[in-house]
């Protein structure tokens, strides 16, 4: 069975082979922010981004730990690179606006921090947990967070697999 990808997946595979990245070693928030001309300050501050006639810096919480920081990261840069702040007339309200684009920007980062293009070549173990250990040295993230990545990889792959089997 071929896993397929959704398209956020495949945009995020296309965008970072844009920016000449294919392997988990090059996710360094530090290039792609170079690349995408982006500054990054560490603050005393939650983690948010500014942006001033389209210049855009990314503050990260320096308290952070360096997986933690790089997570943010992603999802301030989804804010960024995948969203408008030009809606004007929009019909849902502000604050449910917010709310979706806060979901949309933790989504974004699973799946940008960990891509699919790079778990998928990956030789996990077959017990959960050292699944989560691998992934989140292999990706410098929280195991929290390779946790969940992970599922919403195998939710995906059951789901095509089941269909595939039942439909």
């Amino acid at each position: 069975m071929r896993y397929i990808n959704s398209h956020l997946e495949d945009w995020i595979e296309s965008f970072l082979n844009n920016i000449g990245i294919t392997e988990p070693s090059q996710l360094d928030k530090h290039k792609i922010a170079n690349d995408l001309d982006i500054w990054i300050f560490y603050v005393n501050d939650t983690s948010h981004y500014v942006e001033i006639n389209n210049l855009y810096t990314i503050f990260l919480n320096k308290k952070l730990s360096k997986e933690k920081q790089w997570q943010d990261f992603a999802h301030e840069l989804c804010h960024i690179v995948r969203q408008s702040s030009k809606f004007t007339n929009f019909h849902l309200t502000k604050t449910l606006w917010n709310i979706y684009q806060e979901r949309q920007a933790n989504y974004f980062a699973y799946h940008f921090c960990i891509p699919t293009f790079m778990l998928i070549d990956l030789d996990l173990p077959k017990r959960p947990e050292l699944a989560v250990l691998k992934v989140s040295n292999i990706f410098n993230v929280t195991p929290e967070f390779a946790n969940h990545r992970l599922n919403l990889y195998y939710q995906k792959t059951f789901s095509q697999t089941r269909g595939v089997l039942y439909g």
